[in-house]
């Protein structure tokens, strides 16, 4: 599985022909400038679930950006949220593209913002057309930003400040201050506990457990929100990490169903094949097509 838990991880997987004094961060937050990093980027990229939360705004230009299960084509002015636990990759960049990627370890988020706050976060659509006043408004807080980074001693206290209002605009602009139904915040609770407890916890029953709900009420709010029940929902989350686990060439298809903690793989073969319409053997190949 390609888990990036550092710029260096990314850099090492991801980035040819580095020049030697490109300025990389080593703080809980970091900021880089779309424009110096593009052409050095390996396209497309393979999935990557990330162990941070990022914010990624888009100036001018275009970029095709997975996350999850959805495919988005990012068109500049645009802000882009993305939670820690996604699965993400870079399809296809349009240059010139510009802008910022800011990185921002689960440490930030609980300094910066209110629970509240942070569950809105969860809860808006993650992707922001925006007007031109809005994107010179992003554009300035993140030079200010990069800015206090790149200084040899930065100041964490101005940092998060220049973070949280980021962040602060974002939800604001996504019109999350909106009362929420009960509905809406249980379903997506559920599904950000189930991107932290796939892997030991499949059954709909340890996370209406966990809401302090029960089963079936889980499941109608579920299906109100996301359209499918709970049960296909963990199953989805679960063979979506199953494909990040095919990229490491040297794992068979029966050590991946039992790291998943699957006893039978031959059932988990079924399962891929229900939510993917291919086998796991034929995505492989499509695997090893794409870095032929």
């Amino acid at each position: 599985m390609k888990k990036i838990t550092s710029t260096q991880d990314f850099k090492r997987n991801y980035y040819h022909d580095i020049p030697g004094e490109m300025p990389w961060q080593d703080t809980p937050v970091q900021v880089y400038p779309l424009a110096q990093h593009i052409s050095f980027l390996k396209l497309p990229t393979a999935l990557i679930k990330i162990d941070y939360h990022f914010l990624l705004f888009i100036e001018s230009g275009s970029m095709v950006h997975q996350v999850g299960n959805e495919v988005h084509t990012l068109e500049g002015p645009t802000v882009l949220y993305v939670t820690a636990g996604s699965i993400i990759a870079v399809e296809k960049i349009v240059a010139p593209l510009k802008g910022y990627f800011i990185l921002m370890e689960d440490k930030v988020m609980s300094l910066v913002l209110s629970n509240q706050n942070a569950l809105g976060l969860i809860t808006v659509q993650s992707l922001l057309k925006v007007t031109e006043n809005i994107q010179q408004w992003f554009n300035h807080i993140s030079f200010l930003l990069y800015e206090e980074l790149t200084q040899q001693t930065p100041n964490p206290e101005v940092a998060h400040g220049l973070v949280q209002a980021l962040l602060n605009k974002y939800l604001q602009l996504a019109d999350t201050n909106k009362i929420q139904s009960r509905t809406e915040l249980l379903a997506y609770q559920f599904k950000q506990l189930v991107y932290k407890h796939f892997m030991d916890h499949k059954s709909p029953q340890y996370y209406a457990d966990a809401l302090h709900i029960s089963a079936n009420y889980l499941n109608r709010c579920v299906k109100n929100v996301f359209n499918k029940n709970a049960k296909i929902l963990i199953l989805e989350i679960v063979i979506l990490n199953s494909q990040l686990l095919m990229w490491n060439k040297d794992k068979s298809i029966a050590e991946i169903s039992y790291e998943l903690n699957f006893e039978d793989p031959s059932y988990f073969a079924r399962l891929f094949k229900k939510i993917t319409g291919q086998t796991p053997s034929a995505y492989q190949l499509t695997i090893l097509h794409s870095l032929s």
